[in-house]
């Protein structure tokens, strides 16, 4: 329930290993409980030369693409002036943390620590299409946890609606 536990399911990701120094990525895509069901939502912040890109659904971002692989996650996110593509490789090792439940802190999440994430930031202007960024980050925590494949349906339903 909203405000009482974690999403049913998530998708997070954050590493602050690139080899500029001062770069930084942290993503996360999920269905939100609220009041009376659910929406799929997402916040990201990608750090580069001292500025914060924010890609979320209250800004009015949108998801491109969203593919879950077995061995990765493929994600494009768009706003008005830029584009942001995401692949982040997944890895087996991965340690368990405690989350909330409504009873307390019983359920378990799986997390990894070694994962690496494939990031390209570019502008979307008309007629001005630049990298801004390509590079990789290192040593990224991930979390993927519950039914991604409702997450996914979610989106794309989200999607359907917006081209009609």
């Amino acid at each position: 329930d909203w405000g009482r536990s974690f999403p049913e399911c998530w998708v997070w990701f954050q590493s602050n290993h690139f080899t500029q120094p001062g770069t930084s990525i942290t993503a996360s895509t999920a269905i939100i409980p609220w009041i009376r069901g659910a929406f799929p939502g997402f916040i990201i912040g990608f750090r580069h030369d001292e500025q914060l890109y924010r890609f979320a659904t209250y800004t009015g971002a949108k998801i491109e693409k969203l593919e879950m692989g077995s061995e990765t996650i493929h994600w494009v996110v768009k706003d008005r002036r830029h584009c942001l593509e995401m692949i982040a490789h997944r890895s087996s090792n991965s340690g368990l943390l405690h989350a909330p439940t409504r009873d307390g802190m019983s359920r378990r999440i799986p997390e990894v620590m070694d994962t690496r994430i494939d990031v390209r930031l570019s502008t979307q202007l008309p007629g001005k299409k630049q990298v801004i960024f390509e590079g990789t980050g290192l040593h990224a925590g991930m979390e993927t946890v519950g039914q991604l494949d409702k997450l996914i349906e979610m989106w794309r339903r989200e999607r359907a609606k917006k081209i009609m």
